[in-house]
């Protein structure tokens, strides 16, 4: 029943890639072929599918030599924005990003109970703090324009 299964997907299998290869029996064998022992099948197998690919698709300088397109370019770090080098940072420890989430959040979380408890220092504060905020990217922006 299984070799029936098997020869009909390797059967299907070979009319999906257009092979006309014979069909192998359950073993890897073609017929005709001599049994192979269980333990060198994977090797025998990719050993096999090596030869034949090949002898089917003779490779030339064109196909093996890399396209210009496909080469990475290098970008200095110092070329990214802000964004870019947080998510570089991200990737490359993605430990410490969660970390720093997590204090963030805890940090909020305080800041929320700041406004609960006092309200009126809190509102204090964070007007300086946007107005802090405002300075500093005007800073920025005039600064990049003058660059």
């Amino acid at each position: 029943m299984t070799d029936d299964v098997d020869a009909t997907a390797d059967a299907t299998a070979s009319a999906d890639t257009g092979r006309t290869d014979t069909v192998a029996d359950a073993g890897g064998n073609a017929p005709g072929d001599e049994p192979t022992a269980r333990s060198d099948e994977p090797t025998a197998r990719s050993d096999e599918a090596t030869a034949r690919s090949d002898e089917r698709s003779p490779t030339t300088d064109a196909d093996t030599s890399p396209r210009a397109d496909d080469a990475p370019t290098e970008v200095a770090f110092e070329d990214l924005s802000l964004p870019q080098r947080v998510f570089v940072a991200a990737l490359q420890n993605p430990t410490r990003g969660v970390v720093v989430l997590v204090l963030f959040a805890f940090a909020f979380s305080f800041y929320i109970a700041f406004w609960m408890a006092f309200p009126r220092v809190a509102a204090f504060l964070s007007a300086v703090t946007v107005a802090v905020v405002a300075v500093l990217l005007a800073v920025y922006y005039v600064l990049a324009r003058v660059r």
